[in-house]
């Protein structure tokens, strides 16, 4: 394997993501992934810490901070997706399915959406910021929202930029 700025052999690559991947989830998304879903995210991070391995800068900080990033914005890009996901699939249910029938797995996936949300929304302190989360999570249009808040689509796209980071540094 190639020469790199990182100061770790090839072989740990895949234990320090797997223990940057698996405190983050355990620290903010307890229950939320499953365990295929975690090694998933362990892979991901893998590939990206070997893809940006010549970027590392050991003047601004340490190896496993560095990976830590990489394992948080992995593991929040996947939440945001993954409740997006189960949000559709909820719709698409409450259509074919009628008040009457009782679906557990779709109650836990309401359940664990919900405290996500919640968790994200507490992290923001801005009104603003808080509901332009709720936007993105109903997967509404970004011309929708520049209507609703009173912006241009291209202040829209930065605002969310922002939320993204906002969110990301909440984590850390």
């Amino acid at each position: 394997m190639g020469n790199s700025n990182l100061p770790i052999q090839d072989k740990d690559y895949r234990t320090l993501a797997a223990k940057a991947v698996h405190g983050f989830v355990n620290k903010k998304f307890s229950g939320f992934f499953s365990e295929e879903e975690v090694e998933d995210l362990v892979s991901e991070v893998v590939m990206k810490m070997w893809k940006g391995r010549n970027s590392f800068d050991p003047s601004k900080g340490k190896v496993f901070t560095w990976v830590w990033t990489i394992a948080k914005n992995v593991v929040l890009d996947e939440a945001e997706r993954e409740a997006n996901r189960r949000s559709g699939r909820e719709d698409k249910e409450d259509e074919e399915i009628e008040d009457t029938a009782y679906s557990p797995s779709g109650a836990d996936d309401e359940v664990l959406r919900d405290e996500c949300a919640e968790m994200l929304l507490e992290s923001l302190r801005q009104e603003r910021d808080k509901r332009i989360l709720l936007y993105l999570m109903e997967e509404m249009e970004y011309e929708e929202i520049a209507r609703r808040e009173g912006m241009t689509a291209s202040a829209v796209y930065m605002a969310v930029y922002h939320v993204r980071q906002r969110l990301h540094r909440s984590a850390a």
